[in-house]
C-alpha cells in the first residue's frame, strides 16, 4: 500500500515549489517486484502530474514561470 504526500514550499520572488513524495509499503516479494518494475513509469507519471498542477496554478494566477 502507498500514498502520496504533497508539500507546497514558498520560495523567494513569490515563487512556490511543489514536492511530491511517494510513501510505499510493499506486501511480500510480489509487491516488491511490482514496485521495482513500476518505478520508471511512476517517475514519469508523478513528474507529469506536478507539472500539470504547476501550469494550472500559473494559469489561474495569470503568470508564466514554467516553459
Amino acid at each position: 500500500m502507498g500514498r502520496l504526500k504533497f508539500l507546497i514550499i514558498p520560495e523567494e520572488a513569490g515563487l512556490t515549489r511543489i514536492r511530491v513524495t511517494a510513501h510505499w509499503h510493499p506486501q511480500g516479494a510480489w509487491g516488491l517486484a511490482d514496485g521495482v518494475a513500476m518505478f520508471p513509469f511512476q517517475l514519469l507519471i508523478f513528474q507529469g502530474m506536478t507539472e500539470t498542477i504547476a501550469k494550472q496554478a500559473e494559469q489561474r494566477a495569470g503568470i508564466t514561470v514554467m516553459d
